[in-house]
């Protein structure tokens, strides 16, 4: 299974719970953008460079702002959009940070883990500012 179709597979599953999903995604997305500066003086030496991260969190805002609330309400769309290309990295370092989060549903959690983990694919501490 493609991080594409699990990320179909997650939507269909919990239609309910893409809203909160978009909106937690949108809100990390936001602190990203106006901690840009801020997050690239801390950036150390990875596999993924600061630039490259950077990208991908423009590319995000842009889908958000294309597709808004049809990402929640079709499937297919959400997948194809978040789980594609490198998009699927920042997509499952927001799930995987929204499912330790405290109010986050359990199955949905449970389902997050299972399917992409409960590491995300890079550190970084969203309370250093």
């Amino acid at each position: 299974m493609n991080n594409v179709e699990r990320g179909k597979l997650l939507a269909d599953l919990f239609p309910e719970q893409l809203s909160n999903i978009k909106d937690y995604i949108e809100q990390v997305t936001a602190y990203f953008l106006k901690s840009e500066d801020y997050i690239r003086n801390l950036w150390r030496d990875t596999a993924l460079t600061s630039n490259f991260w950077f990208g991908i969190v423009k590319d995000f805002d842009k889908i958000t702002n294309k597709y808004g609330s049809k990402l929640t309400k079709n499937s297919r769309l959400f997948a194809d959009q978040l789980f594609d290309g490198y998009n699927e990295i920042y997509t499952v370092y927001c799930l995987i940070e929204y499912a330790g989060k405290e109010g986050c549903n359990y199955n949905l959690q449970q389902a997050v883990y299972l399917l992409f983990g409960d590491v995300t694919p890079i550190s970084i501490n969203l309370n250093d500012e």
